[in-house]
């Protein structure tokens, strides 16, 4: 139950990114996931990161068996070239967690970035 709440949370922030370019929203949504422990975090990055990989793999043309309509939807408003930079920016995040980087900023800009359509 908890992981289809976490990935209900993850279709809204990349709804409000894609569909809305809400960054007011997404900048809610990042204050839950800014205060969230280092392995919280980086299970928030997983999660992230492989739904971002499916948006781009149906826009490319290889639809998963099963994929939910609205994972659908959202794939086919999104640019590829913005989810292959989302994908990107997480691989950095990734990589600064290292020095222990200010996950609420961290998040922040990611999702800002997401929010203004900035590939």
């Amino acid at each position: 139950m908890e992981d289809a709440v976490k990935r209900e949370s993850e279709l809204q922030v990349l709804h409000s990114a894609i569909v809305t370019r809400d960054i007011a929203d997404v900048l809610r949504r990042s204050e839950k996931v800014g205060t969230k422990t280092t392995p919280d975090f980086e299970s928030f990055l997983d999660l992230l990161q492989n739904l971002i990989h499916r948006l781009w793999s149906i826009r490319v043309g290889k639809i998963p068996i099963n994929t939910p309509d609205e994972i659908q939807d959202l794939a086919a408003r999104a640019n590829t070239a913005q989810l292959s930079s989302w994908l990107e920016d997480i691989e950095e995040i990734r990589t600064s967690l290292a020095v222990n980087v200010n996950k609420k900023i961290t998040s922040d800009m990611l999702f800002v970035r997401m929010a203004a359509g900035r590939s």
